[in-house]
């Protein structure tokens, strides 16, 4: 049968209809994730093995010294000693204008493999000696991923969907419970003694695909993103692990743009990047931002900028978001989506 619709003679469309994603937009996630080395290589059960073989803390080599153990680091390569509370696993995701939920399942995906292979890794190592209390926990703690949309969403298996604007506080304190409630109680134990730790209960990847309704005005659109990316950089500023990384959609690939010299202030870096499945018609770029730094109040006094925790007259600023409202087809999810 000929392809006769735009739709079917999409490479892309058509591969996502075959491997069970709900749109053509997990490609680019799943080829920016390549590019830049996240979830890559994939993990195996021979290298986890290993890892954990070296891995060591103060309390299962409390003669040893700690001098060699690193933290794990997303944007970094991957080092050979890591502490038994803090894994090179990605654990903690939130993504953000989730719907339908493309984006959700391939993060899932990445996940729950990494999070299957310490798993294996860990029972295997068990067979052969014992093993520290807090590497196991460390390695059996099941992911946390949340979807946020203000559409239902169909549900997407392994993954808490919150229907809810993310402008909204109330959103962003139910997610930060929820990281928390996830921690198993030894490594709660281990970030009080090791302030290195203490981000165990923070998200390590914050993306978000949200768009709004494409007026055809290329300046409106891009202003009107820019407005969505600056409320999701307000949501990493509450949820997102220092050193953390961010991806989202953006209609400007002009580096000089402000919105990108916003997210600079609280990144060191970040990278425009188009993938392949991204239409080449489309306006549409993603913003790669790694090594996210918590920031309090930035003052400017005579010396320039200065970072303070509070306030030099002791009043907090009171910030405030313009809330989000629904675009796209509003017709709400298809029941009969299962993943």
């Amino acid at each position: 049968m000929a392809h006769t619709t735009k739709e079917n003679r999409d490479v892309y469309y058509r591969k996502a209809k075959e491997d069970g994603y709900r749109a053509r937009s997990a490609y680019k996630l799943l080829q920016i994730f390549q590019a830049y080395g996240i979830f890559f290589p994939i993990a195996r059960q021979e290298y986890a093995t290993e890892l954990l073989r070296k891995a060591k803390c103060e309390h299962c080599c409390p003669d040893d010294s700690l001098e060699d153990v690193h933290k794990f680091d997303i944007c970094e390569a991957r080092a050979q000693v890591y502490h038994c509370s803090n894994l090179p696993r990605i654990r903690n995701v939130v993504d953000l204008c989730a719907a339908p939920g493309s984006w959700t399942q391939c993060i899932r995906d990445f996940v729950y493999n990494e999070y299957f292979v310490y798993k294996d890794a860990a029972k295997a190592l068990k067979q052969e000696k014992p093993i520290c209390p807090r590497l196991k926990e460390s390695c059996t703690l099941k992911p946390v991923i949340i979807a946020v949309d203000l559409q239902d969403m169909a549900p997407v298996k392994g993954v808490e969907i919150l229907k809810g604007d993310i402008t909204n506080e109330q959103v962003m304190e139910h997610i930060k419970e929820r990281f928390v409630q996830s921690v198993g109680k030894r490594l709660l134990e281990s970030a009080e003694n090791n302030p290195d730790l203490a981000e165990t209960s923070l998200a390590q990847i914050v993306s978000c695909d949200g768009a709004p309704d494409v007026s055809g005005l290329h300046e409106t659109d891009a202003y009107v993103q820019s407005c969505l990316i600056r409320a999701a950089i307000s949501v990493c500023a509450s949820i997102l692990d220092p050193n953390g990384l961010f991806v989202c959609k953006a209609f400007c690939n002009d580096a000089g743009s402000p919105i990108y010299r916003q997210i600079n202030i609280f990144f060191d870096d970040f990278s425009i990047h188009k993938p392949a499945a991204s239409r080449l018609t489309s306006a549409e770029c993603f913003v790669i931002a790694r090594g996210f730094k918590p920031m309090g109040r930035i003052t400017r006094g005579p010396n320039g900028f200065v970072h303070t925790a509070v306030p030099p007259d002791g009043k907090h600023e009171a910030k405030w978001l313009v809330p989000l409202m629904c675009c796209g087809d509003l017709a709400g999810y298809d029941k009969a989506i299962s993943s």
